[in-house]
């Protein structure tokens, strides 16, 4: 008598996220929805930091959403979703970005694999242009990714970088926390700053491109009041009382320049308010001396 044999059924092994993405979420729904489909696979898991407790965030498919129900600044959103990371590296990010999870599986390769603590791409705002920076003054980075130099084409070290986007190891975002006391903005150089301290390797990742939504161009009243302040915070935070009496009159003489230059610009209805915003609030920043 035959019996035909029965094919045994082995269960797949079920592949475990190794890459945390944490989205600070502000009232964008729509592109965060685009955000979640691009970033779905199997070894990431998406945090998202629902801040205000929007109804419309709250019914996203696909992440893990936690409520913050008051808005405590980009840094604070960033913390609380690195607390509920169980993975050795983490992502953070804005929720109004245009990235794939080729793009942050690639940066965290370059992490995972200790030939960086921190990695960061070549961010582009709206019209395709790098958002690069200038030097960034009183002595906070030497190194960022600076305008006027051509694109390399490898990894190169740096000391800072804007914080649309950033891959870290999570035990180093465990020791040293986003730091929370500016809201926006600066916030990314006193964290980098801090990391130079310790000796961590920070590195500029060209050939991942992604693209910022929102761009660091926008001007706006409370972004210019809140750069215009926390430019000398900063600068107190770091690098002491002596060094922010020195850069106080600057960012003064800064934010009037931009003033300046709006009214004699065609968009001055749009922008010299806001940069006018800027001259009264650098104007009291003497406050955080």
């Amino acid at each position: 008598m035959s019996t035909t044999p029965t094919l045994s059924s082995t269960p797949r092994p079920v592949q475990r996220p190794d890459l945390t993405c944490v989205i600070v979420a502000y009232h964008r729904p729509e592109p965060l929805a685009r955000l979640l489909q691009t970033l779905a696979h199997p070894r990431i898991k998406i945090v998202v930091v629902n801040v205000e407790a929007d109804s419309a965030v709250t019914e996203l498919s696909g992440a893990e959403i936690i409520p913050v129900p008051v808005n405590r600044g980009y840094a604070a959103g960033v913390n609380v979703g690195v607390a509920r990371a169980s993975t050795s590296v983490i992502a953070f990010m804005n929720d109004d970005l245009e990235v794939t999870a080729s793009d942050i599986l690639t940066l965290a390769a370059r992490v995972q694999s200790l030939h960086a603590d921190v990695v960061v791409p070549l961010v582009e705002g709206q019209d395709g242009k790098p958002e690069f920076a200038e030097k960034v003054p009183y002595r906070l980075a030497e190194r960022m990714q600076l305008k006027g130099r051509p694109v390399p084409d490898h990894p190169i070290r740096v000391d800072a970088a804007w914080a649309s986007l950033v891959v870290a190891r999570a035990d180093l975002l465990n020791a040293v926390p986003l730091p929370e006391e500016y809201f926006m903005y600066w916030e990314e150089l006193d964290w980098f700053f801090h990391l130079r301290q310790r000796l961590v390797r920070v590195e500029f990742i060209p050939t991942v491109r992604v693209r910022h939504l929102g761009g660091i161009t926008v001007v706006r009243p409370d972004k210019s009041r809140l750069m215009a302040r926390n430019a000398v915070r900063c600068v107190r935070r770091t690098r002491g009382r002596t060094a922010a009496l020195r850069a106080w009159p600057h960012v003064v003489a800064w934010q009037a320049r931009l003033w300046l230059t709006s009214l004699l610009s065609r968009r001055w209805r749009d922008e010299a308010p806001s940069h006018l915003a800027g001259v009264v609030a650098a104007a009291s920043a003497w406050r955080e001396i």
